[in-house]
């Protein structure tokens, strides 16, 4: 699939060169396809809905994938994470979801390495979330978005 091509009939068909801030355009697919999700628009296929979450995760909330491909990278080797739910520092002071430690309700928010397709050097929120566990983790539908990706959506829609 060329999507590309869908992105710019989507913007041809709306009128717009962009989209407002609470924009969110879904593409149900209905052969099997890897999803994507970016610039307001999702692409997932239809027979798996953890999948379209997942892919809403990046096109609406700007969220990075907590998953990682076996690979072990230095700090050294990881960009500036500018995403809200990974983060390459260690230091619980200065993660930015430290605002959740300690509240009651949020006792799953933590510091858990691996994410952004990394192994090590990079930290997410929690242990499993539907922005990590989709492929390999069959409940991953059921966990959703933590909290801290709940927050993020919650803000993009205002």
């Amino acid at each position: 699939m060329d999507y590309i091509k869908v992105e710019e009939y989507v913007r041809a068909a709306t009128g717009t060169e962009g989209f407002s801030e609470n924009t969110l355009i879904l593409f149900g697919i209905n052969k099997p396809v890897n999803g994507r999700g970016g610039n307001k628009i999702a692409f997932f296929w239809v027979d798996k809905p953890d999948m379209m979450l997942h892919e809403v995760g990046h096109a609406f909330g700007l969220l990075a994938d907590e998953y990682s491909f076996g690979v072990r990278r230095s700090l050294a080797e990881i960009p500036e994470i500018g995403w809200p739910n990974v983060d390459i520092t260690n230091d619980s002071s200065l993660v930015k979801w430290r605002r959740y430690f300690g509240i009651p309700g949020y006792e799953d928010i933590g510091m858990f390495e691996g994410g952004y397709y990394s192994d090590t050097s990079v930290w997410r929120p929690t242990e499993s979330s539907v922005m990590r566990d989709t492929e390999s983790d069959p409940s991953a539908t059921s966990l959703g978005f933590n909290a801290v990706c709940r927050e993020v959506l919650f803000c993009e829609s205002y």
